[in-house]
């Protein structure tokens, strides 16, 4: 299993050497055999991708990378790296939304992320509601707890509502510890009437680093542009940190 998470905790790890060593997983091209895509804690496959809950509200097309969520109401995840996902994507991922849809993952002593994608994400159609359990952060061992609304190496939002409200989070171990609404580590663009609202969780409690962020873009090297908005809006509130 490909460690999607470990190009942040690398990021982070870099600045702040005091906490130790994780060492990021090298990712090659998504091949076909290499499609992994979890959906509610369902794992997509070719025999259910036509309909994925066997309820109509959610279907995947191979051939266009293409998960389109008709009034879906997602409250199961998958765990990867420790992290409880509501969607998750090892390749480029491309979501239509029509009607109203929500991701919500419950209360919960794990980290967790609404939807997190290792290479590009595009979100269009009508609207979505990401919201994230609160987070009680014990483990010294792990290093680390994040909420993450949505996680991925970009992200588009095209002609679409996209409500975002991270977990909050009570540590009371030594590590790095995130809330954050909407995280990228290449770039965010909103265009043709989209609309991002982003919120962070408050942070409380034991930690050696802290952050809460409605949008953290990352950008790449000798990139003029990390965070791009035409026809659309974008708006971003980081929660209290007293960590």
């Amino acid at each position: 299993m490909k460690k999607i998470f470990s190009k942040a905790i690398s990021i982070f790890l870099s600045l702040l050497l005091c906490f130790g060593a994780l060492v990021s997983t090298t990712v090659s091209a998504s091949a076909e055999e290499d499609f992994v895509l979890w959906v509610g804690g369902v794992e997509v496959t070719e025999e259910n991708a036509a309909d994925i809950f066997g309820n109509q509200t959610a279907t995947y097309d191979f051939d266009s990378k293409t998960l389109t969520l008709k009034n879906a109401t997602i409250t199961e995840g998958y765990l990867v790296d420790e992290i409880y996902v509501g969607i998750y994507s090892e390749n480029q991922l491309n979501i239509v939304l029509e009607g109203e849809n929500s991701i919500s993952v419950p209360d919960g002593s794990v980290s967790n992320c609404g939807i997190a994608v290792q290479y590009d994400l595009t979100i269009e159609g009508d609207s979505l509601v990401i919201d994230l359990g609160e987070i009680s952060f014990t483990s010294e061992e792990l290093g680390f707890c994040i909420s993450y609304g949505i996680y991925a190496e970009s992200l588009i939002v095209s002609n679409a509502v996209v409500t975002v409200n991270s977990g909050d989070i009570t540590s009371n171990g030594f590590g790095i510890v995130e809330s954050v609404g909407v995280y990228t580590w290449s770039s965010l663009e909103v265009k043709d009437g989209g609309d991002i609202f982003a919120t962070g969780g408050n942070v409380s409690g034991d930690s050696g680093f802290a952050i809460s962020a409605g949008v953290q873009a990352i950008g790449e090297e000798n990139a003029l542009l990390y965070v791009l908005v035409r026809e659309g809006g974008l708006s971003g509130v980081g929660g209290n940190v007293t960590s």
